[in-house]
């Protein structure tokens, strides 16, 4: 492999990291939001879709796994996965050039 190709590794990991910094900052201030809000936020569910206070936490604390979930599978994942390439490439070039 050559230099090329773990500059395409360093970007993509880059690239990755920095989604999941962004995504796990978003999460945290919307579910600071959501814990903070949540009477206020459940009595509009109520008023507008029926939906009872405990139907409202299930579907909330359902909703916010999946959403970590997500974040953890498609972006930090992807970022550790990179980094070990890129440290395995690296020892591969070195090995190769001596």
């Amino acid at each position: 492999m050559d230099q090329y190709h773990l500059e395409k590794i360093r970007h993509k990991k880059h690239f990755f990291v920095k989604s999941f910094l962004v995504s796990l900052i978003i999460m945290v201030i919307c579910c600071l939001f959501g814990v903070l809000c949540f009477d206020f936020l459940a009595d509009m569910a109520q008023n507008m879709f029926g939906v009872d206070y405990e139907d409202y936490a299930k579907i909330y604390m359902t909703a916010s796994s999946i959403w970590k979930v997500l974040i953890i599978q498609f972006t930090l994942v992807p970022a550790i996965v990179l980094c070990m390439v890129e440290k395995h490439v690296k020892e591969k070039t070195d090995n190769n050039m001596n």
